[in-house]
């Protein structure tokens, strides 16, 4: 998962958001470890400083730590093969080798 390295790194500091920031951003936020967004053409150092201040707050880390945590103990690939099952399909259709069946 893609998004799992960015919040474990969260729990160690502040972690940079280059690819698909507006989405990453907005799902980090709603998960309650990451501040809210900076739109570019608003940004301030002033509200720079305190988003900072609040994604290396020890609130954010603990959280961040409990979202990784969480995220590494699914099964994502196993669950995404039961939906496609669910619905009839199965990774082979999908031009994928299902070794499983």
């Amino acid at each position: 998962m893609a998004i799992l390295p960015q919040i474990q790194a969260i729990k160690d500091g502040v972690a940079c958001f280059i690819s698909l920031q507006p989405f990453w951003a907005q799902r980090l936020e709603t998960f309650g470890v990451a501040p809210v967004t900076l739109p570019r053409e608003t940004l301030t150092s002033s509200a720079l400083t305190k988003v900072i201040t609040v994604a290396a707050s020890t609130e954010i880390r603990e959280r961040a730590l409990t979202v990784a945590t969480i995220m590494q103990n699914e099964n994502g690939v196993d669950t995404a093969i039961k939906a496609l099952r669910s619905f009839g399909l199965s990774p082979a259709r999908l031009g994928r080798i299902d070794k499983d069946n």
